[in-house]
């Protein structure tokens, strides 16, 4: 292991003399490329009302649109594609109805295209629909094929009928990716091959699929300047959430009490869009994304630079929610944990506002577990100790902080708290269980070449090395076979069997998607590359041309 230097600070961040110079790691994060006075200059004039106006204009002619449509096929495609473009929460109700009276043809791509829409709305309809489709899989398109393909990838664990359409799915795609001349056809099959539909977070979908759509020949004119101005919107809506939460995280000035943290403040706030992306919700995205910001923070406490005495007076001022807990600890720490308390209180006063119930409890057992997990994984860093993989996945399953964001995101969302749904929360279920399994699972993959050079403590690929004796090549192989299995039950359980909410259970999915679109190509939090950078200039900082 490698410790680095790290001169200790005081309040202001100045250095102490050499004498007082205290032997810590640090991870030597790059800083933020995004600093507060360019969030602070960001501008997008589309939140004004002759926008605003223009939208209800388009909206209107869309739903008569909709209602002229009688084909089944046609239908289906035409909801599918306000998905695509981002617009379902625009026309949710609408959507609602339209599948309500939809029954599906003969046709595969019809089929596929109402098993997709259902299955993604929470609807009962059975794998058996496929029960014929290969007779009809040679003489599909394009468009059918990914439609089945997408299908496909919301089957359940027991549906093998689905595991077995996604492979010849897959094979008929690659064919036509070999063959076809068309290059939107080609970006299209190479995009869903890449990561799924059904692990893609809507928001940056849409972005995406705004470029794709503006080229197709069939494109329809009104569709476009509706997806354009919407998104638009948003953005402008985003820039004002994130002006506030970057105007906080400077008030607290942690990013220079604590230069061993990764500040990522527009990273932490595009996770927050990408799951809240309506307009609307902005108390829900500005919260939270002071939520991610805390656990980072955190997380990089207990990983990086804090000594094992201080990690364990700390985890006991957590347990008790007493801020004089932590009178004995440095500065920033007990700067830190009053941002902590100051932070969950807002949110529960909020929550007994709107509802009269005290969740202070609620929030404030959940981050004594995910302390209690971040001080059992310093305690093995400490001593050595390697766990078992199931050992090392039963904490890290809820120091992945999934289960944690979750619960205040239910808090958050306007929603009627009840106390069943909030004891279902803390028994760590399935759903709640899957999701944390990707998070962690996504992260490992992600990170985990990184953190053995830094000589951190073991993640998955090493504690399943250890215990099989297998190679990195299997145990990633592993790995990834789990994160299929969680994604699997993950869809069952908020899509089938939950009884949950249905916004609950599409933000469960979001954070999972959120988490993907994090880790896809490296570690797009810890070390930010050039793909991320792209997405937050795409979704935060440039807006689309009309």
């Amino acid at each position: 292991m490698t410790l680095m230097d790290a001169p200790v600070t005081d309040v202001q961040g100045d250095q102490t003399s050499s004498s007082a110079i205290d032997h810590r790691r640090t991870a030597n994060y790059k800083p933020t490329p995004w600093t507060y006075e360019f969030i602070q200059s960001l501008r997008n004039d589309y939140g004004e009302e002759a926008h605003v106006e223009r939208v209800l204009v388009l909206k209107s002619d869309v739903f008569r649109l909709l209602n002229e449509v009688t084909q089944p096929l046609e239908k289906l495609q035409l909801i599918d594609t306000l998905e695509h473009l981002g617009l379902e929460y625009v026309f949710e109700e609408e959507i609602e109805e339209a599948l309500d009276n939809l029954m599906p043809v003969e046709d595969l791509h019809c089929v596929a295209l109402y098993f997709k829409l259902l299955r993604r709305h929470g609807r009962e309809v059975s794998s058996d629909v496929f029960e014929n489709y290969e007779k009809q899989i040679d003489c599909m398109d394009a468009k059918g094929l990914l439609s089945l393909y997408e299908a496909s990838q919301l089957g359940f664990v027991a549906e093998t009928v689905m595991e077995e359409i996604k492979e010849v799915a897959v094979r008929r795609l690659m064919e036509t990716l070999n063959g076809s001349t068309d290059p939107i056809v080609v970006k299209q099959v190479e995009h869903a091959l890449e990561v799924p539909l059904q692990r893609r977070l809507p928001l940056m979908e849409a972005r995406w699929y705004l470029d794709i759509y503006e080229k197709e020949d069939n494109r329809s004119a009104l569709l476009l300047e509706l997806a354009k101005l919407a998104f638009n919107i948003g953005q402008a809506a985003f820039q004002g959430d994130i002006k506030v939460v970057s105007s906080w995280w400077k008030s607290l000035d942690l990013g220079v009490k604590m230069r061993f943290v990764r500040d990522r403040c527009m990273e932490s706030f595009l996770c927050a869009a990408g799951m809240f992306p309506e307009p609307g919700l902005a108390i829900c995205r500005k919260q939270l994304t002071k939520i991610f910001k805390l656990i980072v923070v955190i997380d990089d406490l207990y990983d990086v630079y804090g000594k094992l005495d201080e990690l364990e007076v700390f985890t006991e001022a957590v347990q008790r929610w007493d801020a004089s807990a932590v009178n004995q600890l440095p500065d920033f720490m007990r700067t830190c944990f009053g941002a902590l308390l100051d932070t969950c209180k807002e949110i529960a006063d909020y929550a007994y506002l709107r509802q009269g119930k005290q969740i202070d409890p609620i929030l404030a057992k959940g981050w004594s577990d995910i302390t209690e997990a971040f001080l059992r994984e310093a305690r093995w860093f400490n001593s050595g100790y390697v766990p078992s993989f199931e050992e090392y996945i039963e904490t890290a399953c809820i120091s992945s902080s999934g289960a944690l964001i979750l619960t205040h995101t239910y808090v958050l969302l306007d929603l009627k708290i009840k106390d069943e749904e909030l004891q279902f929360l803390q028994s760590y279920p399935d759903t709640l269980r899957s999701s944390s399994m990707i998070f962690r699972l996504c992260n490992d993959l992600a990170t985990a070449k990184a953190e053995a050079e830094r000589g951190d403590a073991p993640g998955c690929i090493e504690c399943y090395m250890r215990e099989t004796g297998e190679s990195e090549e299997q145990a990633r192989a592993y790995v990834e076979s789990l994160i299929d299995k969680s994604w699997k039950t993950l869809t069952e359980e908020t899509l089938a069997r939950s009884t949950m909410p249905k916004p609950f259970n599409k933000i469960v999915l979001n954070l999972c998607r959120a988490v993907q679109a994090t880790y896809q190509d490296g570690d797009g939090y810890g070390a930010p590359g050039r793909r991320m950078k792209r997405l937050i200039t795409s979704i935060l900082v440039k807006q689309i041309h009309i």
